[in-house]
């Protein structure tokens, strides 16, 4: 589970499950020893998605995070694996999470923008 920032992230976000507004604080937000890294499963955003919850995401794949994030297959792949990789940073994700998160209808408690504009 998330440890740096306990049960609750920034906001009020949920950390102890899945959603989309938690992966996106928590790019925003990693810890001093993560190093992230487009090309290693394990430090790219869906590798965080499998550190946060690995109840719910048992590998960082499309397949296990989509599921777990609530997303098809589809908008996981334009969001984590079909990008321009050399330019990438954790910000540039979760800046095109806080665009899809009113386009899905996910504003609930635990999905909402996770940055002021």
């Amino acid at each position: 589970m998330f440890q740096e920032f306990g049960e609750s992230g920034g906001g009020g976000i949920d950390m102890s499950k899945p959603s989309l507004a938690a992966l996106a604080y928590d790019l925003r937000h990693l810890p001093d020893n993560f190093t992230f890294s487009f090309f290693d499963c394990y430090k790219c955003a869906m590798g965080r998605a499998h550190i946060l919850w690995p109840e719910a995401v048992a590998m960082p794949t499309v397949m296990h995070v989509s599921k777990a994030l609530g997303i098809n297959e589809t908008q996981a792949r334009e969001l984590f694996v079909k990008r321009d990789s050399y330019c990438l940073d954790p910000e540039d994700i979760a800046a095109d999470i806080d665009k899809l998160v009113p386009v899905l209808g996910l504003m609930g408690v635990n999905d909402r923008r996770t940055r002021a504009d």
